[in-house]
């Protein structure tokens, strides 16, 4: 795919599971970058029951200039988002990689932009703010409070920072050290990657300019089901991270233990919430981190306090506490 006259620069991944509402509009915005050359998109179909590629396949034959350009994996059954992107990171052949979220799109200039200032900053990571689409013409735009990324031990664990379709990353970084998806962990996958990739680059560059749209609805509110799935794929997360750091010289767990203890006090979080709810359980997870409350920059003050006050009142009393906070909250 690569030509003699220009390297392949990068390698778009989309994976995708029952996509059919989205995938053509997703397609769309990639087909039309204004890079002619030197990009590749590579559609991971994670086990797909309707008529998901059919849409894509009948997208990509608008644009017969990219068809040496546009690659499709099928994967014979569902395996999970984690599965399915680190099966893309594999095909990838791109010198930078970036994913893109079969339900989002992006604008045109996008990419060759990201490239361009990779290229003049010498950079192995490049960012962007992005665009939040609600529906109905409502957006918003979520910048970076600033323009130098965060070291990992100040990094919030936010769609902005965590995120990789709002990133290109160098393809090197991740092959030289052998970074890899977390498997089975399909909740805070991108998180997983991420943070070893912060910890490997030599430089990060934001790039102040929002090309990146993410569809989110205004009914994003997760059934019981859905949160309990969520909170596991968190607190698996949280086991896996400190794994991994068990595995490195001592010397790297110390230097970033801020962001293992804010990482454990993060997924438990929702056991506070909801129906989830269960304090006892709160307390006995990861006790160790709810040592260090008041150090958790990236939780408001205020909410610092309440988790301060969970950790250390009663348990008739803080349980009174949430009951009528919830209930105030559906009052409203």
């Amino acid at each position: 795919m690569e030509t003699t006259n220009e390297r392949l620069r990068l390698t778009v991944i989309v994976t995708f599971y029952n996509a059919e509402m989205t995938i053509a509009e997703c397609a769309h915005s990639l087909m039309q970058q204004t890079m002619s050359r030197g990009i590749e998109y590579l559609f991971v179909d994670d086990g797909s029951s309707d008529r998901s590629v059919e849409l894509l396949e009948a997208t990509a034959e608008f644009y017969p200039h990219r068809k040496e350009q546009v690659r499709i994996v099928r994967l014979p059954s569902n395996n999970g988002t984690a599965y399915a992107r680190q099966r893309g990171l594999e095909e990838a052949n791109g010198e930078f990689v970036t994913y893109c979220d079969a339900d989002d799109w992006i604008e045109a200039e996008a990419y060759a932009t990201m490239l361009r200032v990779a290229e003049a900053s010498h950079a192995d990571m490049v960012c962007t703010p992005y665009i939040v689409e609600r529906g109905k013409g409502k957006r918003s735009t979520v910048s970076f409070p600033s323009l130098d990324f965060p070291q990992l031990n100040d990094m919030p664990l936010d769609t902005l920072h965590g995120s990789l379709w709002n990133k290109i990353v160098r393809r090197s970084v991740i092959n030289d050290h052998n970074i890899r998806f977390f498997e089975g962990i399909n909740c805070w996958e991108d998180l997983g990657l991420m943070f070893r990739i912060v910890i490997a680059t030599r430089r990060i560059v934001i790039y102040n300019q929002a090309y990146y749209h993410y569809r989110r609805s205004d009914s994003h509110t997760l059934s019981t089901n859905s949160m309990a799935r969520v909170l596991n794929d968190h607190l698996r997360m949280a086991e896996a991270v400190e794994s991994w750091f068990s595995t490195q010289p001592e010397s790297l767990m110390q230097r970033f233990m801020p962001f293992i203890l804010f990482l454990k006090f993060t997924a438990k979080i929702k056991l506070l919430r909801g129906h989830n709810r269960d304090l006892q359980r709160w307390r006995a997870t990861y006790p160790e981190s709810n040592d260090h409350i008041m150090q958790y920059r990236n939780i408001p003050r205020f909410y610092r306090w309440l988790f301060y006050l969970a950790h250390h009142l009663p348990y008739w009393l803080v349980n009174g506490a949430l009951r009528a906070t919830n209930a105030f909250q559906r009052r409203r």
